[in-house]
C-alpha cells in the first residue's frame, strides 16, 4: 500500500448542542496527516476559540491517530496528524470518524459525503457507544446523509415517550 506523502480530508461529524433541548448539528472537522522526519509524536488540535477543544475530544484525536497509524503499520511517530475544530466541541464520539478521515488522507480514498457515523474509538480500534444518537441522526438526515455508522451495541436506542422504547437507528 501506498501512502502519500502529506494528505488532507474533511469530515462531517454528527454531534449534539446541548439544550434545553438538546438538537443535533453536523460540525467540519479538517484532518491533516503527513510525513514525520522527527520521529517525535506530533498530534496537532487546533481550534478558533479559546478552549474550545475539550479534554474528551482533544483524547479522541491523539486515540484516532494512534489507531490509523497501527492500522497502516506505522509507529504514531512515523507521521504528524493534525485535526482542526470549530467553536465548542468536547466528547469521544468523532473519533472513530477522524480515524476514517485520517486514513483516507494517507491512502487517497475518497470519503462519500452522504456517510457518516459517531463512535467512541478505543485505543484497541473497537468502537465504542455514544451519547445523543437521535439528535446526531436528526442532523446528519437534514444535511442528506444516507447511511450513518453506529456502535454495534446501539442498533437500538431509547426513544423518551416511546410506547415501544426503543426504536432502531
Amino acid at each position: 500500500l501506498r501512502l502519500a506523502a502529506r494528505g488532507e480530508r474533511v469530515v462531517r461529524a454528527p454531534s449534539v448542542r446541548l439544550g434545553p433541548p438538546p438538537s443535533g448539528l453536523m460540525s467540519e472537522v479538517a484532518l491533516t496527516v503527513e510525513a514525520n522526519p522527527t520521529g517525535v509524536p506530533y498530534v496537532g488540535v487546533f481550534e478558533d476559540t479559546i478552549a474550545g477543544a475539550g479534554r474528551q475530544w482533544r483524547a479522541g484525536v491523539w486515540i484516532a491517530a494512534a489507531v490509523a497509524a497501527d492500522a497502516l503499520g506505522k509507529d504514531l511517530t512515523d507521521l504528524r496528524f493534525s485535526a482542526a475544530s470549530r467553536g465548542h466541541v468536547d466528547g469521544a464520539s468523532a473519533s472513530a470518524l477522524m480515524a476514517v478521515g485520517m486514513l483516507a488522507a494517507l491512502t487517497g480514498a475518497t470519503l462519500d459525503e452522504h456517510v457518516t457515523l459517531s463512535g467512541a474509538l478505543g485505543p484497541d480500534g473497537t468502537i465504542g457507544p455514544v451519547d445523543g444518537l437521535v439528535e446526531k441522526l436528526d442532523a446528519a438526515l437534514a444535511v442528506g446523509v444516507r447511511t450513518f455508522g453506529v456502535p454495534v451495541g446501539q442498533l437500538r436506542v431509547p426513544v423518551v415517550g416511546a410506547s415501544a422504547g426503543a426504536a432502531p437507528v
